[in-house]
């Protein structure tokens, strides 16, 4: 899978969950909000200590924000 090919499939992700709020048994509704990054070998890393820490990064930065963010650069 290409980066672009991960980013789009996340975004796709995120957009279908921020739609759809889930039903509850007893009556109302959830909604579900989550924040990913999406990195590559070895763009953003050559080792799995690396990819995580460049992860975390941009992980930072959705989690800064309010609305849909795809951080990946």
């Amino acid at each position: 899978m290409t980066l672009d090919e991960g980013k789009s499939r996340v975004l796709k992700l995120l957009e279908t969950l921020h739609q759809e709020p889930l039903s509850l048994k007893r009556g109302g509704s959830l909604k579900v909000t989550f924040r990913a990054s999406v990195v590559q070998y070895p763009q953003h890393g050559e080792g799995l200590q690396k990819l995580y820490q460049a992860a975390k990064a941009l992980l930072s930065k959705a989690t800064k924000s309010d609305r849909i963010v795809l951080a990946t650069d």
